[in-house]
């Protein structure tokens, strides 16, 4: 099977900016070896990502604040649940791992 990596063409765009953010811009992109255009779209990247990220805090705490009682009761009783079940799963997982015989790599 053939892999092809393509690479997204990149368009040509004039920005504004103030004199501290340019200055800022370039301390960025010195510090990391990078082009201005490619430091500055990891930085609009990011902030999306936390963006995003802040969102979906969002949308679950209002779910959360959305349960009636009953449902909280069920959501704690699930969640201890799962959390035992997740401990005994790890727990026999390094036992399993601690019975394994050593491998000591050949040179």
């Amino acid at each position: 099977m053939m892999y092809v990596m393509s690479i997204a063409r990149k368009i040509r765009v004039t920005f504004s900016l103030s004199p501290d953010v340019i200055r800022q811009l370039e301390q960025k992109a010195r510090a990391t070896g990078a082009s201005r255009s490619s430091t500055l779209e990891a930085l609009l990247r990011s902030g999306d990502k936390n963006d995003r990220a802040r969102e979906l805090e969002r949308q679950t705490a209002a779910y959360y604040e959305s349960l009636t009682a009953d449902e909280r009761r069920d959501e704690s009783a699930y969640a201890s649940w799962s959390s035992g079940s997740a401990r005994r799963v790890v727990a026999a997982t390094e036992r399993q791992l601690a019975a394994r015989p050593s491998r000591k790599h050949r040179a």
